[in-house]
Parts: C-alpha cells; structure tokens; sequence
C-alpha cells in the first residue's frame, strides 16, 4: 500500500524562505506545495496515481517510518478516513508523552523509537474531534477539494479537507517536529464512543445490576468478560443491553480485563468490579475526558470499601480510567495499567468528581467467595506483574489474608524490602506491620514502622499503625497521642489514605481504657454520624450504660442509610441488651419495619412477658405473621409447656388465628399424655 502513497510538503512563505530541504521519507514521492500558490499542477495531474497523500507540515522532521506506519493504520481504518500520527511536540489529542528514558535526540534515535511504538500500539486507532496541523495521511480524493484555492497556513487547509471526513489518530506512528504546535483543527465529528466500561464477572448475579446500572450512567458502551458463570449473570448482563463475552477463567485477573479491550471502542476505558458501583459528578468527569486538550493519560478513582459487617471502612486510590489506545493491564493478582510497550504504569492524576463503592471486604463476602484461598493460587502463577518484587509481595498479601503471618512476613522482608523499589516496599513494610500486630511482636512492628517512615510514606500512615500498636498493647495515653496528630485527612501517592474519622474506634477504645467512658461514647457517636462504627454495638452500648447516655443519643447519631447495618449487630449481642437498644430506636423511629423486624428475631429468646409484649407492637403495626409468640409456637426444638403457653396467650389474648390452632393441637397433645394444658408461668 506505501507505493501507492505520495507526500506533500507544505510550505509557507516563511518555510520557503528558510529554503529547508524536503524530508527525506524513503522511496515515497515527494511533492512541494507552497500554500499561498493553490496546489501545483505536477501534483494534481499526479493525484490518480496515488491513493494517498501523506501532508506534511514544513517542520516535520526526517523519518522513513512515518509513512509506511500512517499507511498500515489507513488500512485497517478503512472507509476513506484521515489517519494522524501522535507526536511529542503537539498539544491535544494526538500529544505522545515521552518517559524519562525516552531518547530522541538523533535520527538514530526517533527512528527506533517510533519502531517500538509500532511494534507496541499496531492498529490502535482513537477517533478524534480535533487534529494538529503537523501530518495527516488523506485519500488523494480530498484534494480536489483544494485546487484552485489557496492557503495561508497548514490549519486553514486541514480544516477544508478533513471538514466532512472522519480522522483517526494512529497511536503506531510518531512525527517528529522542530516546533512546538499549540493549534488545534476542528474535523468532522467522530463515531467513537468517549468511554467504554470494562467488567470481568463470575457469579454476580446479585451485584451484576447495581454495577452496569451505575456504570451506564458515564460509559457509551458496557463490556462484561464472564469467566464462567454458572447463575444468572449472562443473562441479567445482556438484559442489561452489555456486550457480554463469555470466557474462561486462567487464575490471571489481567488477562481476563485485556479481554474486554479487543471489543472496547471508547476513547477512554473506566473499568471497575462486578461488586463496585459508581457514585459522584458523572457529568463533570464526561466533560472533563471529551476536552481535546486533555494531556493526561489516566486519572485515579477514589474506592470507599466498607470492612466487617459494614460499618467500618477502608480507602484508597486506584488508576480506574485510562486511554484505551495506550494502556492495557499487566499483573495476575491486583492487577495495574502499563502503557503497551511495557515500559511504565500509565501516570494518573486525582479524578475527585466521582468514587467507586466497593461491598468486596464485607466479611459475608470474603468468606462467600474464600477469597484469601483464589488470592494465593492466583498469586502463585503470577507471571505477568511488571517486577519479581510484586509477585512476592501479592503472594504475601495473600498469605496475610489467610492468617500465615510468619510466611507473609518472611517473604516481605527476603523478597521485596530492598527491591529499591519505594512503593512495593511500602507495602511490604505495612504486610510486617499486620503480621507482627497478629503476633503479638510489637517490636517487629514498631521497627517496620520505623522502615516505613524512610520510604517516602507520608507519616499519618505510620502514625496510624502505631496508634494500633499501642493500644493492643495497652499503653492508651500513647495511643491517644499518637492517633491525636492525625487530623486531617490525607492520600499519598500510591493511593494510601488516612481519615481521622475513620480512626474513631482507636480514640474512643483508648479512652475508655483510661477510665473516660463518655468521652468514648462522644467519639464513637461522632464516627457514627458519618457512617462508621468502628466497635461492635454491644461495647458501644456498655459504655453508654456506664457513663449514663440515654439510647435515644444512639439512635439520633445512626445515618438513616446505615439503619440496617446497625440493626443486624443487635442479632450478634445479648438479647436483653437488643431488647433495649430496639426499643430506644423505635422510640426515636416509630413504626421503623427494621427495627420491627429486629424485635420479631430477639423476642423469641425473651421471657415470655417480653414475647408477648411485642407480639402485640407487631400485631398492631400489621405484622401479626411475624409474632413472636407464633415463632415460639411453631418451634419443635423449643420446650414444650413455653410452647404451649406462647400458643395460648398468642390465640387468647392476642386473637392471632395461627396460635389459636397450634394451643389445640399442642393442648390435645398434652392431654393424651396426662398433662393439664392451662399453664400460669410466662417464664
């Protein structure tokens, strides 16, 4: 196809002047324009011997590469449309972000360079809205657009000939250019979506909806790869209108998202997990990706994942939007966006419009999906991460997930520290800290912490381990202290973050060790304002009980979307304790259907008197189905005479028809084995 292409210089008058040579571009026809003049005849009675013309600014520097590359990517967009090359010295789209060992300062040089990008990004194609006036390879068509007419600058010829015609930005070809070029040139609007998301899924059906749901609203397009799904998944997926490929699973988390990228047409890649769902300024972060003079490659989302039962929490920054031209993801386990050619990660700034909310450390889930045993196996084939030092230091996190604390550590500190790779050995630094802490050998812990310190972390991450430290051990005014300093929230740049909010629990567990159970209480409460709970309820209330806060204080600090959260910990605590709590709240919430529901639970284990009294909350609130008394009634396991007596005072007193029939069946059952079936104890 390259001999069927011809290159135009185009000269202004200022070019013709400097009288620079034309570029030296192999065995491809080489053609003058001086812009001012209209094209020249010898070019135009040429034009049908060609089926492109390869435009060349005049500052465009020598490259034998550059046309055969732009020729290769022509084909494979096909249709006719104008492919562009990317290029170090242009602003907006097509601009090349060169990393710190990229050498181009000889021919030598760019020409191997732009071999490597060849090699690493054919038939990558970005549709855009805005071109630079520095090099476009056109259908030789398009010129016949331009005869007769003349052209004071490169852009104003541009922007005639591509008005109507669809460009495509070439990602395996590079120009070269002795200037800088800061103008962008309006072309026919592009097809290509701006964002596509990417899933990979196995097993999701009770989280696959909320995610596409929540991703629809910012991407074009949806792609889900299924590793295998044996429920219902594929089938909400596609219900959902998603693209939805259906593969296999190799133990290779990265494999399987590079999946999604052969089917991916968007501008941009937002990918996320079937149990994350996306929150915050769609709009704002739509706007921000479609601005032609965006320089960034990649932007890092805040993910929020609630911990434990859901009332503790743990955040942090992640790269979660990438150009899909340049990146892809490397690494089996915890996988992370390289740019193709493998020679960085892709840089990333804060995109602080949205965040992701993520359910994969709640404690029903991480024990649903045995998720410390898939880590390890997957950590242990791991042969696509970008250093050695990585394998080892997921197969350690692995190994902390699962408890095998000696292990973790010992292949932290023989594998990763002195990698002398800072952010790796961060991370190894807080595997120690865990595994010394689960221990019990706070030496250990504190010179990790120490380790720590020196690698660059901001030291809020080490205040904070240290803090927990100190208080496991007991020494709660240091822990106090030390936890006191952090207060402000903070991120670094791996994406750790630390909340004074969220360390909640170590303020009020450190005073209550100190005799200051009220001041416990107001720290606890003031965490539980915003959500978190960083204790279980049943120390909580003891604390209340101790320092004489009335429950109501409880009930107004719970935010109304973690009522639920709150309310299933009653279920984990003493029942005469729930008892309390529930009526508390309902005092402040009255007819609330899930602290009704809590009751039903509790009451079942409560004196019979108890029973009985909210047996008759629920049957007035028309939730005599969920009776107490009927539950105790029903119970084969529970003793006989308190069944029988739930069932009387149910059918009696309470008219509840169901009780009714069960105190027959249960008197005539007492009665054939020579019992009386009037009973006088509610115990």
């Amino acid at each position: 196809m390259a001999a069927r292409v011809a290159a135009v210089r185009l000269l202004s008058a200022r070019e013709r002047a400097s009288g620079r040579g034309a570029a030296q571009l192999g065995p491809v026809t080489t053609f003058d324009w001086k812009l001012q003049e209209g094209p020249p005849e010898r070019l135009l009675s040429a034009l049908d011997g060609f089926a492109w013309l390869l435009l060349l600014d005049g500052c465009v520097l020598p490259s034998r590469r550059l046309a055969p590359d732009l020729a290769a990517a022509a084909e494979r967009a096909g249709n006719g449309q104008a492919v562009v090359p990317r290029c170090p010295n242009v602003h907006g789209p097509q601009r090349l972000v060169l990393g710190e060992r990229d050498n181009v300062a000889t021919e030598k040089e760019r020409i191997a360079f732009a071999g490597r990008q060849a090699r690493n990004y054919a038939g990558e194609l970005e549709g855009t809205s805005f071109i630079s006036d520095l090099a476009a390879l056109v259908p030789a068509g398009l010129v016949t657009r331009a005869a007769g007419a003349s052209y004071t600058d490169t852009a104003s010829l541009f922007g005639s000939l591509l008005k109507d015609t669809e460009a495509k930005i070439a990602y395996q070809a590079v120009a070269f250019s002795v200037q800088v070029k800061e103008r962008l040139v309006p072309v026919a609007p592009t097809s290509d979506p701006l964002v596509s998301c990417c899933v990979i899924a196995k097993n999701e059906e009770r989280e696959i909806e909320r995610c596409i749901r929540s991703a629809a609203v910012l991407a074009d397009e949806v792609i889900v790869y299924d590793t295998g799904s044996t429920d219902a998944t594929v089938s909400i997926a596609r219900g959902l209108g998603a693209k939805v490929i259906e593969g296999e699973w190799r133990n290779d988390f990265a494999w399987a998202r590079n999946q999604t990228l052969a089917h991916a047409r968007g501008r941009w890649i937002f990918w996320l997990d079937a149990d994350e769902t996306l929150a915050g300024d769609v709009a704002e972060l739509r706007t921000r990706l479609a601005d032609p003079l965006l320089p960034y490659e990649a932007y890092s989302i805040r993910i929020v994942s609630p911990t434990g039962s859901g009332l503790s929490v743990s955040e942090h920054f992640a790269n979660r939007v990438f150009k899909r031209a340049t990146s892809h993801w490397r690494g089996a386990l915890h996988e992370t966006v390289w740019l193709r050619d493998g020679s960085r990660t892709s840089y990333s700034i804060t995109a602080g419009e949205i965040h992701l909310d993520h359910s994969g450390y709640l404690d029903q889930t991480m024990g649903e999906k045995r998720k410390g045993e898939r880590n390890l196996e997957v950590a242990s084939h791991n042969h696509s991460a970008g250093h050695q030092a990585e394998v080892a230091l997921h197969k350690a996190r692995s190994q902390l997930l699962l408890g095998e604390y000696e292990a973790a550590r010992g292949l932290c500190r023989r594998s990763v520290v002195g990698s002398e790779i800072p952010s790796l050995e961060k991370f190894a630094y807080l595997v120690i800290i865990d595994s010394s802490r689960a221990l019990g050998e706070y030496q250990e812990a504190y010179r990790a912490i120490e380790a720590l310190d020196a690698t660059g972390a901001h030291p809020f991450i080490g205040l904070e381990q240290r803090s927990r430290c100190l208080l496991e051990e007991g020494r709660f005014a240091e822990a106090l202290e030390a936890v006191g300093k952090i207060d402000r929230w903070v991120a670094d740049a791996d994406g750790l973050t630390v909340d004074p909010i969220r360390l909640s629990g170590i303020r009020a567990q450190a005073l209550a060790g100190m005799g200051r159970p009220g001041d416990a209480v107001a720290a606890i409460l003031e965490g539980l304002r915003s959500g978190l709970l960083d204790i279980h309820l049943g120390v909580l209330v003891g604390w209340m009980d101790e320092a004489g806060v009335e429950l109501s204080e409880l009930a107004r600090a719970i935010p109304r979307d973690k009522q639920k959260v709150v309310v299933a910990q009653l279920l984990q605590i003493n029942a005469e304790m729930a008892d309390r709590v529930i009526t508390g709240l309902l005092a402040e919430t009255p007819g609330e259907r899930t602290l009704l529901a809590a009751a039903s639970l509790v009451a079942r284990i409560l004196p019979l008197e108890r029973a009985a009294w909210w047996s008759r909350i629920l049957v007035d609130a028309g939730l005599g189905p969920s009776s107490p008394l009927l539950a105790i009634a029903r119970d084969e396991e529970s003793d006989f005479e308190r069944r029988l007596e739930a069932a009387r005072i149910g059918g009696e007193e309470q008219q509840i028809g169901a009780c009714a029939s069960i105190y027959m069946e249960l008197a005539a059952r007492a009665k054939g084995r020579g019992r009386k079936p009037t009973l006088s104890s509610r115990s």
